[in-house]
C-alpha cells in the first residue's frame, strides 16, 4: 500500500493543497494501478513461457 503521508508529500511538492480524502483517492488509485500492472505482467510472462514451450517459467535463450 502507498503510505498516505508519502503520497501527500509528493502531491504537494508544487505548493498545491489536497484534502485527506483526495490524497486517499489518489493513493488508492495508484495502488490499484500497480496491482493491475503486476497482474498483467505476470499473465504476459506466463503466456510467453507457454508459447515458447518452456513451462517452468524460465526464458529460453
Amino acid at each position: 500500500m502507498i503510505d498516505y503521508d508519502v503520497c501527500r508529500k509528493v502531491l504537494e511538492q508544487d505548493g498545491d493543497q489536497y484534502t485527506d480524502e483526495e490524497v486517499k483517492l489518489v493513493a488508492d488509485l495508484l495502488w490499484d494501478f500497480a496491482q493491475e500492472s503486476v497482474e498483467h505482467f505476470l499473465t504476459q510472462t506466463k503466456n510467453e513461457s507457454y508459447e515458447t514451450g518452456n513451462f517452468d517459467g524460465e526464458s529460453q535463450q
